[in-house]
């Protein structure tokens, strides 16, 4: 059965327990509203008091110190502030200043800022920088219960510089969200974990470390999520191209959503803070396709997009604007390749723009390879990119992100003419 909804043909998926689920005839029109969360601004003050001539930067040790740095909190609440100093080597006319901002609370902070007063220098993007602060400087964010670091340098002609540094930023109860097989529920009740080779997924009561359910799933999952409100369960099925949707309360299956449109080997399935919106991606149709939640919980396809080969792990930005996917391989010649990660734009849903990697090759280390191994001349390559991309992966804040390769170079490649094969190595090793 088909419904419109904004110009977009919806599929409506049939339900596997009926009493849970209203009739096709009875879904809404209009997805889910999207929620308005309140957001409340935090401001915090503090005065740092750098002593540039004390007896813990005589040390040897290039690690920050404590001791050399008196930190006064002159306004504000839930944040506090650890400072500490040390030593350059290259520019003995400074001293580097660590701050680590301690979030005291569990929300997290969004759109933090930090603005200096006094004679100190921006570090934060140019380790080398000797420009001042002007105006405030973004820090993205911390998560609840977390710690964001920033830096600065102060010179040494004086005993004792006073700084003083004002952090803003705005609360907020949403957080990132990371594609993953195994997840621990909002309220840290419970742990589902799936379980690919068996097709079931898991549950765990986190007060007694006790299975406490496990649900057949119709296909092998590879990607959960829960819902906003830990009403629902998602779980993505590779190899039968599902989406499913489990209510956590019965542990029951109420929705399976199989259409060629989601995509071929759908691997990951991200949700978005306010609940509207479900991304997974299709790790062989190279493609991201959005599905829009229902009043009633389940979901429908909306929109799909082609992201280039490959799309694996994906992460959501913490306002819900921005999707990160990590691709699994490279693309371009072994001597001239680039691996990549897509950014895109959540809504209107398309793609933003590539943060890429590229790999120019060593051609010094190359020629050495060959010399060594009396090997022609161009004959020796380098790939020199991390490849295999596993996903990115965001703290709650969603300020920073790590994207973890499975193969990183440099790795030597020889091309080996056939019949021959290189001192040491097996024939067998090249096929």
């Amino acid at each position: 059965m088909r419904k419109m909804f904004k110009g977009h043909h919806l599929l409506l998926a049939s339900c596997l327990v009926a009493p849970a689920i209203p009739a096709a005839s009875t879904f809404a029109q209009t997805p889910m509203p999207k929620a308005q969360v309140p957001r409340a601004v935090n401001e915090s003050r503090f005065e740092l008091k750098v002593d540039t001539n004390s007896e813990v930067l005589k040390t040897t040790r290039r690690e920050p110190q404590d001791g050399a740095v008196v930190v006064t909190k002159l306004s504000g609440q839930s944040l506090n502030l650890i400072a500490k100093a040390k030593t350059l080597p290259s520019r003995p006319d400074r001293i580097w200043v660590d701050l680590y901002l301690v979030n005291e609370n569990k929300l997290s902070l969004l759109d933090l800022t930090m603005e200096v007063e006094g004679n100190a220098q921006n570090v934060n993007v140019d380790p080398f920088s000797d420009q001042a602060f002007d105006g405030p400087h973004a820090l993205g964010g911390v998560s609840g219960l977390g710690v964001a670091h920033a830096s600065f340098t102060v010179p040494v002609n004086t005993d004792i510089s006073t700084i003083r540094v004002t952090f803003n930023g705005t609360l907020h109860e949403t957080s990132s969200s990371n594609s993953t097989p195994i997840i621990v529920t909002k309220d840290g009740k419970d742990v589902w974990s799936l379980i690919s080779d068996a097709r079931k997924l898991f549950v765990v009561d986190t007060a007694t470390d006790l299975k406490t359910a496990e649900v057949s799933l119709p296909g092998s999952p590879a990607s959960l999520a829960e819902s906003p409100d830990g009403k629902h369960i998602y779980v993505v099925s590779s190899d039968t191209n599902q989406v499913t949707v489990i209510d956590r309360a019965s542990r029951s299956i109420i929705q399976t959503l199989a259409d060629p449109r989601l995509g071929r080997d759908i691997r990951n399935i991200v949700v978005s803070s306010d609940g509207r919106y479900a991304f997974i991606n299709g790790y062989v149709s190279d493609t991201v396709t959005r599905l829009v939640r229902l009043p009633s919980g389940l979901f429908a396809i909306d929109k799909q997009i082609s992201v280039g080969r490959r799309p694996v792990g994906m992460s959501l930005s913490a306002d819900g604007k921005t999707l990160y996917v990590a691709h699994f391989l490279p693309r371009g010649r072994p001597d001239d390749n680039e691996t990549w990660v897509s950014v895109v734009a959540t809504e209107p849903f398309a793609m933003h723009h590539e943060v890429i990697w590229r790999d120019l090759g060593n051609r010094k280390e190359a020629k050495c390879l060959e010399d060594k191994y009396s090997q022609p001349e161009g004959s020796v390559l380098f790939e020199g990119t991390a490849t295999q991309l596993s996903g990115v992966f965001l703290p709650p804040a969603g300020d920073l992100g790590w994207i973890p390769g499975l193969r990183v170079g440099p790795t030597a490649l020889w091309e080996v003419p056939a019949g021959k094969n290189l001192p040491g190595i097996a024939p067998s090793t090249f096929s």
